[in-house]
């Protein structure tokens, strides 16, 4: 898969170059209003936000979620605006506006887990929220890649029993260990 990381701010590329770690690969990228984006990398969600709309007038915030504390995104469009929520435990996402002067404590400029969209990224975050959303539901399902002994163990019995083939655990295995 893999994105073109040209599209972000250059700040945003700079923190996501300081804080990826070895083989974490970009996923899917949301672009939002005021330089936001959602970047989903094969272990975690990233949102970063710029300027005010990050609570600072000069400078930027950069957050992550692993997908392991992950269970969904929301995607809501308005006839102007719109924004992109994750879901999970601990993350608020009650009554979110997406006004463009932003109010409140539910809006959406100053949530940390989510970004507002404007009309002409509405149709590209449905595009990419299906591919995050597929992230998610990935590692909910395989478990987190730098933990999966056990899955591991698994496979390696039914290599063991013939059921799978050592080209098929290999593979599996750089699947499991995020390699």
């Amino acid at each position: 898969m893999g994105q073109d990381i040209n599209v972000l701010h250059p700040d945003a590329i700079k923190a996501l170059q300081e804080n990826l770690i070895p083989n974490e690969k970009i996923e899917v990228i949301i672009e939002g209003l005021g330089n936001s984006a959602m970047i989903a990398t094969t272990h975690r969600v990233f949102v970063f936000k710029k300027g005010i709309s990050s609570g600072l007038w000069f400078g930027y915030k950069l957050t992550s979620w692993d997908y392991r504390n992950l269970v969904g995104v929301e995607l809501e469009t308005g006839l102007i605006t719109g924004f992109v929520s994750l879901q999970g435990p601990g993350i608020d996402g009650k009554n979110i506006s997406a006004s463009l002067l932003g109010s409140g404590n539910n809006d959406v400029w100053k949530l940390p887990s989510a970004i507002p969209i404007g009309q002409t990224q509405m149709e590209p975050a449905r595009q990419t929220v299906t591919k995050l959303r597929q992230l998610i539901s990935n590692y909910q399902n395989v478990g987190q890649p730098t933990s999966g002994i056990g899955d591991l163990e698994k496979l390696a019995e039914l290599r063991d029993k013939g059921i799978v083939t050592e080209e098929e655990f290999q593979a599996k295995k750089k699947q499991i260990l995020g390699l």
